[in-house]
């Protein structure tokens, strides 16, 4: 019997220490202390408990209202008032369809959704030819958790990439996302690791607010009752968990966290590659090996309020240390590793937005670049606003006059061999008006 029960003592001794015990504050740490409350799941069902639990930190910055045109009593009007340029009628449209869309954005995808993402495509492009130049149109990132993807992406409507220090002004148009082979990152190269060149990966990305709540309301699917009709229990039911999921509010969304985190990750991890089942599950090769060391990223998402009209700027600050907790979720940062930090909290992620007032357009450049800041659109001075006032010397007028030309030319020939056809007939009529004696008007 002695032996029986010592045996037993010495199997709950090694269990006891085989028991997995992860980190105070660790990720699996917050799920295991939360373990009631559904939070692995995707990202449009985030609700503030997640951005809380993460440590992320939202402050808002003071409103980038300046520079704005001066109404001065007694003085002419500009110019862009009196005979707007291309320029100044083609920011007033697209401005116009963001703030005021023909029909409502019923799902990611729909007409309405393009159209309004084509707009804030055409304002920046615009504004930064060379930066915002080519877009990446409704552009999906995974979030990694243990260094590996998690199978629901992250959507987002437009997303722009560092471009290169030699970028020049190129055509606006749309090109699917692309990814970097690993042997071009260095991952298999025996030489001691580089700093990270953000150039080719996410820099900031678009998505309105509008946009997020139709994502949260279109998860649900209801399928009909009886004879097609609308499944009401069911539709009120589906209604409250939609609503369940909507932050308090609307400029601490716990979705941004989640495009910033994916955003980030990108910059170290190679894009994952479906496997050849064809399901939701996605190749196991992705490791902790295969990545890139982390650093500290500032990334920013554009978004808008139509209500209020104004365009609101995130600015993400995202430590390595925040993205070392999604990479090992059982381990936190030590305390030696905190320290240097300063105000910035390593286990979070802080977050500063500011609100830049869309109209008047006069100003709009320059109350955006502050609000982006000079590590995106480059040096400029805030206080010289952009009048637009004439064209560049590659707009419209020139190029309808081309065309003039063109078709002039294409039909030449047709008139030469009417006017050889005509002519014997025609220059007897002249010469009878030149005969006679000059015409007059009396009174």
């Amino acid at each position: 019997m002695s032996q029986t029960s010592s045996a037993s003592s010495r199997h709950r001794q090694c269990n006891k220490s085989q028991t997995f015990r992860p980190a105070r504050n660790s990720l699996f740490d917050l799920l295991r202390r939360h373990a009631r409350i559904p939070l692995f799941r995707p990202p449009v069902h985030w609700t503030d408990m997640h951005w809380q639990l993460l440590g992320a930190h939202f402050q808002e910055l003071p409103s980038c209202d300046t520079p704005l045109p001066q109404n001065i009593p007694g003085t002419p009007p500009s110019k862009g008032h009196l005979l707007p340029s291309k320029a100044i009628t083609t920011l007033s449209h697209a401005l116009t369809d963001i703030l005021h869309p023909d029909d409502a954005c019923a799902d990611l995808y729909s007409n309405a959704t393009r159209k309004r993402s084509s707009a804030v495509q055409t304002v920046l492009s615009t504004l930064w030819p060379a930066i915002f130049g080519q877009p990446i149109l409704f552009p999906q990132l995974h979030i990694f958790f243990g260094g590996r993807p998690c199978p629901n992406p992250v959507h987002m409507q437009l997303m722009w990439h560092y471009p290169d220090d030699n970028v020049q002004s190129s055509q606006s148009s749309f090109r699917s996302i692309s990814t970097r082979p690993a042997e071009s990152n260095g991952l298999f190269s025996g030489s001691a690791p580089a700093a990270h060149n953000p150039t080719g990966f996410p820099m900031i990305c678009y998505i309105g607010q509008d946009q997020l709540a139709t994502m949260r309301r279109s998860v649900f699917r209801i399928r009909p009752g009886s004879e097609r009709c609308r499944n009401e229990p069911v539709s009120r039911l589906f209604f409250l968990r939609s609503k369940a999921v909507m932050p308090a509010n609307l400029h601490h969304d716990a979705y941004l966290v989640a495009v910033f985190l994916a955003m980030a990750q990108r910059h170290f991890y190679d894009a994952p590659v479906p496997s050849s089942l064809g399901d939701s599950r996605w190749s196991t090769w992705v490791g902790k090996s295969h990545r890139r060391a982390f650093e500290d990223l500032k990334l920013r998402i554009l978004t808008h309020d139509s209500d209020m009209e104004h365009f609101i700027i995130y600015t993400g600050h995202i430590t390595s240390k925040f993205l070392d907790r999604f990479h090992d979720p059982s381990t936190t940062p030590t305390s030696d590793e905190i320290k240097g930090e300063g105000e910035n909290d390593p286990l979070g992620i802080r977050i500063e937005y500011t609100k830049v007032p869309i109209w008047p357009i006069l100003g709009l450049k320059e109350r955006l670049g502050k609000g982006l800041g000079e590590e995106v659109v480059g040096q400029f001075n805030p206080s010289e606003m952009e009048t637009w006032d004439t064209d560049s010397e590659g707009d419209a007028p020139r190029n309808t006059k081309r065309k003039r030309e063109a078709l002039g030319d294409m039909f030449r020939f047709e008139e030469e061999t009417e006017d050889d056809e005509q002519e014997s007939s025609l220059k007897p009529k002249r010469q009878r008006l030149q005969e006679g004696p000059p015409i007059g008007v009396g009174a």
